[in-house]
């Protein structure tokens, strides 16, 4: 039943066109990119794209890191694609 449970969330995940053209701007990156670069790219407020992002990456098509740099302040957070595609392998 996970199985079916981890689809049912990519599905929903993708349902609309604003997180696919989320998911679309980072596949098109090639590099991981944080929600301001993310907002400015599809057109959308910094705070949608944070919640678009969030249920991305708990469907398993977005994967988030932390980018330290050494110097004081909070690091850096970045999304990527997820390299597989979402955890089946498949382009959505």
């Amino acid at each position: 039943m996970a199985g079916v449970e981890a689809e049912l969330l990519r599905h929903r995940a993708l349902a609309g066109a604003s997180r696919a053209r989320v998911l679309d701007a980072l596949r098109r990156a090639g590099r991981g990119l944080d929600a301001f670069e993310l907002a400015a790219a599809v057109g959308l407020h910094v705070s949608t794209v944070r919640f678009h992002l969030r249920a991305l990456e708990a469907a398993g098509l977005v994967v988030r890191a932390v980018e330290r740099s050494g110097r004081p302040g909070r690091p850096r957070v970045v999304h990527r694609a997820a390299p597989d595609g979402g955890q089946d392998g498949r382009r959505y």
